[in-house]
């Protein structure tokens, strides 16, 4: 039974001295499977509708993400995603 649960993942510091890609490409190549759900570095998801809105929405951040501007974006998405 647990083979049909989907495992929703997002990149930690363990991922960072590696090829962290290499997991969003696993996820993305996976997509279908409805198991391994990791999109990129960072997404919102929501689970169950009431009256038209979510019941509750989840957005995964990677705060590992050090680039210049990765962090203003991430802030940005995380705004966008609860105030839609």
């Amino acid at each position: 039974m647990l083979a049909t649960i989907p495992f929703y993942a997002l990149l930690g510091n363990h991922d960072v001295p590696a090829d962290a890609q290499v997991e969003i490409r696993y996820s993305q190549g996976h997509a279908n499977s409805g198991r391994w759900q990791m999109p990129g570095h960072y997404s919102s998801r929501h689970f169950g509708i009431a009256n038209g809105h979510p019941l509750l929405r989840v957005v995964f951040i990677d705060s590992n993400q050090l680039e210049p501007g990765d962090l203003d974006k991430q802030i940005r998405f995380a705004e966008d995603a609860f105030f839609f």
